[in-house]
């Protein structure tokens, strides 16, 4: 089967748009959000029944376009399949857990927080403000990267330590202040919004 011509793609994927009536990107990113928008958690155990698979998020905001399931009875079948995964892209990536359009949309609509089932890389989306949702989906996966990340660090600077014992002490100070400058960072961003709730009373 032969690679879709770039400019086949481009012109199948702004007539799969104006098909569904989306004449710009913000027009695809209210269309997924009021879909995305009633998948509301409240509980850890509604999570599974509520969440939107990104295939089925797909289908609904474009039901006109062909599935994989129907590739095979189009007059281009490559076309039709590349034409389908640019937008289920385009679809997916605007249901970016951080600072992804549909999460921005949801923070300045009903201040409920946009997660992937499973972690900030699963394949079904839904909303919640419950804080069991968000430690599963979103908090422990953040606190794993950064714990993951400085464990990585330490294993390069310990392996520099063992060849280089003479800047043992040097290097284990860096780390230190690395560390405690990431951790200062982030609460700095926690405090600058705490105080602007404050400011909000």
């Amino acid at each position: 089967m032969s690679t879709p011509d770039r400019e086949a793609v481009l012109e199948g994927i702004d007539q799969a748009m104006e098909a569904q009536g989306y004449a710009t990107r913000t027009d695809l990113n209210e269309a997924i959000y009021k879909i995305v928008e009633a998948a509301k958690a409240t509980s850890k155990k509604a999570r599974g029944a509520v969440a939107i698979h990104k295939d089925a998020l797909m289908s609904k905001v474009f039901n006109t376009l062909p599935g994989p399931a129907e590739w095979g009875d189009e007059d281009d079948p490559a076309l039709a399949e590349a034409v389908y995964m640019a937008l289920r892209t385009r679809v997916w990536s605007a249901c970016r857990v951080e600072r992804g359009p549909i999460q921005i949309m949801l923070g300045d609509r009903n201040g409920h927080w946009l997660c992937r089932l499973g972690g900030l890389n699963g394949d079904s989306v839904y909303t919640t403000a419950d804080w069991d949702c968000l430690d599963l989906d979103v908090v422990s996966h953040v606190r794993d990267r950064f714990v993951g990340k400085a464990e990585k660090d330490g294993k390069v600077l310990s392996e520099m330590s063992r060849r280089l014992p003479e800047h043992k002490e040097e290097i284990a100070e860096a780390f230190d202040f690395q560390l405690r400058a990431a951790v200062l960072e982030g609460r700095s961003h926690l405090a600058l919004l705490a105080k602007g709730d404050d400011d909000d009373e």
